[in-house]
């Protein structure tokens, strides 16, 4: 659970001790490239509009272009995710 506890720092929680799995579940996507969960993604739009998901800036306010804010981040390598696992499971 490092990453989950790493992730509730950035976001000013306690922990997510009581949190089972993380979504999405799967590795890789199908030939149809759907994410196929149970995550209504801040790029899906009703979930916007009903106020259940968003991309939100520091005051906690939902970015009016969903796609640009996540087209303006710059995609992690590999490495930098493997590090960061690495990092954050292994004791200082």
């Amino acid at each position: 659970f490092a990453l989950l506890d790493k992730g509730a720092e950035q976001v000013n929680l306690k922990s997510f001790k009581y949190y089972d799995r993380m979504l999405p579940a799967q590795d890789s996507l199908s030939d149809n490239r759907s994410l196929g969960n149970l995550i209504a993604l801040p790029l899906q739009g009703k979930a916007l509009q009903d106020g259940n998901s968003a991309f939100i800036d520091g005051n906690w306010n939902a970015y009016p272009d969903q796609w640009r804010i996540l087209f303006s981040k710059p995609r992690l390598s590999q490495e930098f995710v493997e590090e960061k696992i690495k990092e954050w499971t292994n004791p200082i």
